[in-house]
């Protein structure tokens, strides 16, 4: 899944791997618009990111994301 995050204050395509549990809570959130806060390991591959071991985490619009 490619996400679009913010790397050294500027916004970036970063592949993500995501087992299927983590997938389908994107996916969910992507139908509804739903921001979600996505946690893992960000390693630079070539010229591109990759973000493997990530855990999604949906979160609503009063929501505050932990640090």
């Amino acid at each position: 899944m490619t996400l679009k995050a913010m790397v050294d204050d500027r916004p970036q395509s970063v592949q993500a791997v995501l087992d299927q549990a983590n997938y389908s809570i994107a996916v969910r959130a992507h139908d509804a618009k739903t921001p979600v806060v996505v946690k893992g390991d960000l390693e630079r591959v070539g010229q591109r990111w990759q973000l493997t071991n990530a855990t999604v985490t949906e979160i609503g619009a009063d929501d505050d994301p932990a640090p």
